[in-house]
Formats: structure tokens, sequence, C-alpha cells
């Protein structure tokens, strides 16, 4: 691997280790703001999952820098229950007071969505195989949680919406 590259690819990792450990934050935070028991169960699973993500990153960085490649240590995506629900039926009852959950989900995309933008960036900046197969692995396990955020955001925001008297129209 060239130099100039692998300096690009060492500071992704080191700027993804930091992205994680702020998602990390952020879902503990949101999990223990959260009333509803599911909802605590859900965000503190997400986090847990940014933990993984920022472990895979840093053994990654260790073996880049020490040994000049990436470790071929087979990236394993667990499979995400995106038919499970967010949040408890009670919680979706009272959606017009669920206005830190709203926009923990909304922050928790916009999160998921710049790491996904780093990670294909990352993607496409090598030729080497191994570093493309890791990060498209973890754009993919990125997308899982977007996809279930999104999901759930939008299962909830007409309910939210009509609850808070919210109507643009």
């Amino acid at each position: 691997m060239l130099e100039e590259i692998k300096k690009k690819i060492l500071e992704g990792l080191a700027r993804g280790i930091m992205i994680e450990r702020d998602g990390y934050n952020f879902y503990m935070m949101a999990s223990s703001m959260t009333d509803d028991v599911q909802g605590k169960a859900t965000f503190r699973e997400l986090a847990e999952e940014e933990k993984k993500h920022e472990e895979l990153l840093i053994l990654q960085y260790k073996s880049l820098a020490e040994k000049g490649v990436f470790s071929e240590e087979k990236l394993v995506i667990p499979e995400m229950e995106n038919d499970k629900t967010f949040f408890t039926p009670e919680f979706t009852k009272r959606a017009a007071q669920a206005h830190y959950e709203m926009s923990a989900l909304s922050i928790g995309l916009q999160l998921e969505l710049s790491t996904i933008e780093h990670y294909r960036k990352l993607f496409e900046s090598t030729d080497d195989i191994t570093v493309k197969s890791f990060f498209g692995n973890m754009v993919d396990w990125e997308k899982t949680h977007y996809d279930y955020l999104s999901n759930e955001l939008n299962s909830i925001k007409n309910i939210y919406w009509a609850d808070s008297g919210f109507a643009p129209f």
C-alpha cells in the first residue's frame, strides 16, 4: 500500500474511532433519558453495536500501523430485527409527549448517515481488496442501523405530528 494511502486510511480509522465513541455515548445518553423500557434497551443495543465498531476499527488501526496491512479477520455483521418495534405500544400512545425520543431518533439518523458517508469515502480511497471489503461491510452495518432508525421514526412520526397538533396544510 502506498504510504500516502496508508496515511489517509489511518486518519480515516482514527476519525471512525471517534465517530463510534460519539455514537456509543449518544445512544447511552438516549437510553438513560427515555422512560420507555423497550426504548432504553434498544438504545443500549445500538450503543453496544457502536462499541463493537470501535473495537474493530482499533484492531484495523493497530494492524495497519504496526504491520502495514489490514487484519483479515472476518467482519461479522449481526442481523438487526428491523421488524421489532423500537418502543412499547404504550409509548406510541403518548407520542405527543415524546419530544426527546423523536429528537434522539432524528439525531441518530444523522449520525448513522454521516458515518455511512465516512466509510464510503474510505472504501473509495483504495484498491486494496481487504480494505475495500472491510469498509464496504462497515457501510452495510451502519446502514442496518440507519434503516432501523428510519423505519421507527417513520412509523411514529405521523402519530407524533397529529398528537402534537402539527398541521402544515
